[in-house]
């Protein structure tokens, strides 16, 4: 790979985990569509669904920075993400238990939105699940390169380099993140 933010699917840290997220993707999908979060519209946040990224400010201060950012000129959290609660995903969490995955949650990127361009601590590769995928302008991008989501086929990057995503569909997208240390 010539961009050194990807990581190969090949890599050994990462490769069985993409192999059980993918050869269980209708499994995984099934259980986000039964707990009815797809059909949320609110953008407002409980303690429980503030983003990942937001919660851990106290050890990570740049998370705090995009949250205000997102706060202030764009009025409500550009990526909510949520935990996976092992009562609403009892299958998922069967499925991923003894994978050695540091953390997983949800990601719904809403319609007309933009992730700015940032970067995030070392030592993590994050893995994406893309679950619904709308048709439309909407992608990922890493130190440059535009990478386009496929329902069911995962990608992983490192989250120390400069990576940014946006939606300007009429529809959310949802991703599980999955993040391992690596």
């Amino acid at each position: 790979m010539s961009n050194p933010g990807l990581v190969d699917r090949n890599n050994p840290v990462i490769s069985n985990i993409i192999d059980v997220l993918e050869s269980n993707y209708d499994i995984i999908l099934k259980e986000y569509i039964q707990t009815g979060k797809y059909n949320d519209t609110s953008n407002k946040h409980t303690d429980d669904t503030w983003p990942l990224w937001f919660k851990t400010t106290s050890k990570f201060p740049p998370y705090l920075g995009l949250h205000m950012f997102s706060l202030q000129y764009v009025e409500r959290s550009t990526d909510p993400w949520e935990k996976l609660d092992p009562k609403l995903y009892p299958k998922t969490c069967a499925i991923i238990k003894d994978l050695g995955i540091h953390d997983i949650v949800t990601s719904k990127l809403r319609k007309d939105t933009l992730v700015p361009e940032h970067q995030e601590r070392e030592g993590v590769i994050r893995i994406h699940l893309p679950l619904i995928v709308p048709e439309g302008n909407l992608g990922f991008g890493i130190n440059g390169e535009e990478i386009r989501w496929t329902e069911g086929k995962c990608f992983a990057f490192r989250i120390c380099h400069l990576h940014k995503a946006w939606n300007y569909t009429k529809e959310d997208r949802v991703n599980v993140l999955v993040d391992v240390l690596g």
